[in-house]
């Protein structure tokens, strides 16, 4: 792919991006900032996704890192033009509605990379840091993301996964990416499960305060299962880990995820504490160390 030609694209949305924030940021009219929300800044968001999916697809790693950059600018823009100062809003326009579209779309992305099994591309979109607050930057965006949608009851499902599984729902263009049959959508929940679940397992090993989140807990075992069984047989997958991480690390990390999403999924249904297949279940016993 012609790299100057994707730079031409990452250009014009960011650009335009910050113009319609610092616009829309400077009225009350209801009506003007959906027009700049919803005609001007999803747009040019759907722009660097869509980029970013064709990247992903044919395997580019250099130039989604490119793009990844080209979202993360985006993802600081509030903090930049200080829209955290704003009045609460009657739509949803300001840090937090920035920060969910950001997101979802680097879900999809990532749900993409797992579906291709491009595992070097998933750190590249997942390992991501809030850059201006301490407290944040030990944690990757999703975990930020998250709880700041949370706080403000913005959360759609109970989960990013769930959020972006909706969104791929009323986005057919990027849903097809999954497939074009009827399994569309249980290939796009599997993969943003497993994004999920591997981002959590390099959060996990990268931060003493065990600051992630297992947005995966609300499926079952089985959308993951399968990607696990790979990571402890040193398959493909672990080219998702870019640092070392020995085996008696991995088995401490999946044994407290495990008993993170139980906990999660506590009454509401999703996943299963400890229902490990025979094949995980032994590495967890060889691998384990004991208190």
């Amino acid at each position: 792919m012609n790299e100057a030609l994707v730079f031409e694209w990452l250009e014009a949305p960011g650009d335009l991006i910050e113009g319609a924030l610092m616009e829309a940021s400077q009225t009350t009219d209801v009506d003007a900032i959906l027009r700049h929300r919803d005609n001007l800044i999803v747009p040019a968001l759907d722009k660097l996704a869509a980029m970013t999916c064709v990247l992903v697809d044919r395997n580019q790693v250099e130039l989604v890192g490119k793009v990844a950059s080209q979202l993360y600018a985006v993802y600081e823009l509030p903090e930049e033009l200080k829209l955290h100062d704003l009045p609460q809003r009657e739509v949803h326009f300001g840090p937090s509605y920035i920060w969910q579209q950001v997101i979802i779309r680097v879900y999809v992305a990532g749900a993409l990379a797992v579906r291709k099994e491009a595992y070097p591309l998933v750190p590249i979109l997942a390992r991501r840091s809030v850059s201006w607050d301490t407290y944040w930057s030990k944690s990757y965006w999703a975990r930020h993301a998250l709880t700041m949608l949370a706080r403000e009851k913005r959360l759609r499902t109970r989960s990013l996964c769930g959020d972006a599984l909706l969104w791929l729902e009323e986005n057919p263009y990027f849903m097809q990416m999954f497939g074009r049959s009827d399994r569309a959508k249980e290939r796009a929940t599997d993969s943003l499960c497993r994004f999920d679940f591997l981002q959590n397992v390099m959060a996990f090993a990268e931060s003493n305060d065990r600051l992630v989140y297992p947005n995966f807990a609300f499926f079952r075992n089985s959308r993951v299962m399968p990607l696990v069984r790979d990571l402890v047989a040193g398959g493909s997958s672990r080219q998702a880990i870019p640092f070392p991480l020995p085996n008696e690390q991995l088995a401490g990390i999946l044994i407290e995820l495990d008993k993170m999403a139980g906990k999660e999924a506590f009454l509401v249904g999703g996943w299963d504490s400890g229902e490990w297949p025979a094949d995980v279940r032994d590495f967890l016993l060889r691998h384990r160390i004991q208190p």
